[in-house]
């Protein structure tokens, strides 16, 4: 049975309050484990010719929101709006031929009114179920979150593995320290990588 690989990754908050963000967007990114080799020399490729063309360094991380709003470090390079259009087209077109898919869970928090709706748990709810109905049972996958999301993602699998049948080993990395959590039901697994960027 083959492997895959799900990073999962953030933008806006899960708070309800009156001073949270209107949208929590969950995104997960997706590829066959033999694709992540390809799809990085992709990427590394893209980022030498944007160095290049641009002096966009290779070390420097993307971040979409500040770059489009001219924030720091993106505003130190002086890029013209025609530049930044033309950076922000290379990096779709390189993504589009990449091996992978992408899901993207939006939660619009103005349309709900119950201040204990659970934002983060319900957007690991949805965008793992989509992986698995993707994956219907022909392959296995290796979720890669941030520590920030251990708790729920724990419950989130737990509560996929009540209504499938999959089998959850989690390992959760924090600094020097690793715990493990297992659980093995059916035929199938999940097996969920937290990482931490301390």
């Amino acid at each position: 049975m083959k492997t895959y690989i799900a990073y999962f990754d953030e933008t806006g908050d899960d708070g309800v309050t009156i001073n949270s963000s209107d949208h929590f967007i969950l995104t997960s990114l997706y590829m066959p484990a033999e694709s992540w080799q390809q799809n990085f020399e992709k990427m590394r490729i893209l980022r030498r010719e944007l160095k290049d063309k641009y002096g966009f360094h290779v070390s420097e991380e993307m971040h979409t929101k500040h770059f489009l709003t001219d924030k720091n470090p993106y505003r130190e390079y002086h890029w013209s709006k025609e530049t930044k259009q033309d950076i922000i087209k290379a990096f779709t077109l390189t993504i589009a031929k990449m091996d992978l898919k992408i899901v993207n869970v939006i939660i619009d928090k103005k349309k709900f009114k119950d201040n204990n709706y659970h934002v983060l748990e319900n957007a690991l709810k949805y965008n793992i179920q989509r992986i698995e109905n993707d994956s219907d049972g022909q392959w296995n996958y290796l979720v890669i979150t941030d520590e920030g999301r251990i708790a729920p993602m724990r419950k989130t699998a737990r509560a996929i593995r009540a209504f499938n049948p999959i089998q959850i080993f989690a390992w959760v990395c924090q600094s020097s320290d690793q715990q493990y959590d297992r659980g093995y039901y059916g035929k199938k697994f999940i097996r969920i990588l937290f990482y931490s960027n301390m």
